[in-house]
């Protein structure tokens, strides 16, 4: 993944993978994996609007 968004020209700044989230829904079955992309979609915008909150 990381190789394919470089040759675009965009900049790596994580990834989280989660197995089993094929049906809508079903990341209500994985807390720890809504914390992870919580997190992750957190950083994320902290990293483009520093000011954010």
């Amino acid at each position: 993944m990381r190789a394919f968004f470089a040759t675009e020209g965009f900049s790596y700044a994580g990834e989280l993978f989660v197995d089993g989230l094929d049906n809508l829904g079903a990341i209500l079955s994985r807390p720890e994996a809504l914390g992870e992309s919580r997190a992750l979609g957190q950083k994320l915008v902290n990293k483009l609007i520093p000011d954010y909150s």
